[in-house]
């Protein structure tokens, strides 16, 4: 299968939180992830789970359906190219990457990045408040990721102008809300 599917999962860490907002936090947590597994599992492609600090087996991600790694980084931004970059190493022709942080996704907005990945060399579904929710492309090159992590709206177009510099075709979808 040439489509790939990257999900990056932060581990809870609830030691932070005050202790009045905990139970409210981990549900909120535990509802994004299930979301998650729900929209990705109806999407086809290799499916890869990126976690930041160890794996979680027999979650709601289903150790058959999905491969599940730790990241080897602990900087986000050479996380994403390792990912990204191990997946094309797999012969992967389209790599499409997220995070579980909106409930808004669902697994058309995923199957439609796919889809227009047919026809451009990056395929973007930005987030409302600045950043990026869906990430799709079919190509590696690391000057791409060269303002990540895009949390604001010159973050996205500084992207934008760099793949036209470098001629490269991209679509930006419509913006979608993620999780605060």
């Amino acid at each position: 299968m040439s489509d790939h599917l990257i999900i990056f999962l932060k581990n809870p860490i609830f030691k932070q939180i005050n202790e009045s907002k905990k139970s409210t936090k981990w549900t909120e947590f535990i509802d994004l992830l299930e979301h998650t597994s729900s929209i990705t599992s109806k999407v086809d492609a290799h499916k890869h789970l990126y976690y930041d600090d160890y794996i979680e087996n027999d979650s709601v991600f289903n150790d058959q359906s999905y491969s599940k790694k730790i990241h080897t980084s602990k900087n986000p931004k050479s996380q994403l190219i390792e990912a990204v970059k191990e997946s094309f190493g797999q012969w992967a022709k389209k790599v499409v990457f997220m995070g579980a942080d909106s409930m808004e996704l669902t697994s058309k907005d995923i199957n439609l990045v796919f889809k227009q990945l047919n026809h451009h060399h990056v395929v973007i579904l930005p987030e409302l408040n600045g950043g990026i929710l869906l990430f799709g492309l079919t190509l590696f090159r690391s000057d791409i990721f060269d303002h990540f992590p895009w949390e604001t709206e010159n973050d996205l177009l500084d992207t934008i102008i760099n793949l036209q510099r470098n001629k490269n075709t991209y679509c930006v979808l419509e913006a979608k809300s993620a999780y605060d």
